[in-house]
């Protein structure tokens, strides 16, 4: 494969093409290609490609909804929730093969329902807006299947935000490792609420300097309204010493 058929970011093309006058282009080439395969083959190993649970989310997009594979889809999410949540005030109660049936049941209504929602909506906006559709009996008519729908589509998508703990873990402890969680806790929150505190001292500091800058504006308005009052002032004693 040549390299100039992979695809690459700007920055590095730019700097592909700064290199074409080296001598040791070729050995640059080649190191590039090894390292885009070697990450390739990480990334096709690594990634979930495979997880049919991740696969079957898709056919909650607003746009799959009258496929024929999103049946048994909705069926299998069903099923995998139910198996977690079974007996709880999720499932309201039901056992996990009637949780099931009974998605199912509101997806196969839901299909032949007539929606007219915006094609600009993302799937939170769209799901709320399903939640909301009443029956004849001003209940809400796809409940259950919505509340599947908004709960699939809480998964992180990534592990960014423990992640992000962690290290805040590490600056605020340093090597305080061995504290118990509740104090952990609390310095935590302890520090949240300086970091809010602060963010709201400089929220007061730049409304207090557009106040600032609204007064000098009107002190400036003021002073040219006092320089044509006085103009007026004087072109009429002129015009009253003439006559």
């Amino acid at each position: 494969m040549s390299i100039y058929k992979m695809d690459f970011g700007k920055a590095v093309r730019r700097e592909i093409a700064n290199l074409e006058s080296t001598t040791n282009l070729d050995v640059v080439k080649t190191e590039l290609k090894k390292c885009y395969e070697v990450m390739t083959s990480y990334l096709h190993k690594k990634l979930p490609f495979n997880i049919k649970l991740l696969k079957d989310l898709q056919w909650l997009h607003k746009d799959n909804r009258l496929k024929e594979e999103s049946v048994p889809a909705i069926r299998y999410l069903a099923t995998k929730i139910a198996n977690v949540l079974t007996g709880t005030n999720f499932t309201n109660g039901l056992s996990s093969d009637r949780y099931t049936d009974v998605i199912v049941q509101q997806f196969k209504f839901y299909q032949t329902e007539s929606l007219d929602v915006d094609p600009k909506w993302d799937s939170y906006s769209y799901w709320s807006f399903v939640g909301k559709i009443k029956n004849s009996e001003g209940e809400d008519k796809f409940s259950q299947l919505t509340k599947l729908a908004k709960t699939y589509l809480s998964l992180s998508h990534g592990n960014a935000d423990p992640e992000r703990g962690f290290n805040i873990n590490k600056l605020l402890l340093g090597n305080r490792e061995e504290l118990k969680p509740d104090t952990i806790t609390a310095i935590r929150v302890n520090q949240a609420k300086k970091e809010d505190i602060r963010k709201k001292k400089a929220e007061s500091n730049v409304k207090v300097q557009k106040l600032d800058t609204l007064l000098a504006e009107e002190a400036l308005k003021l002073k040219v309204a006092d320089r044509l009052i006085d103009e007026a002032n004087e072109s009429l004693s002129s015009l009253v010493e003439r006559e």
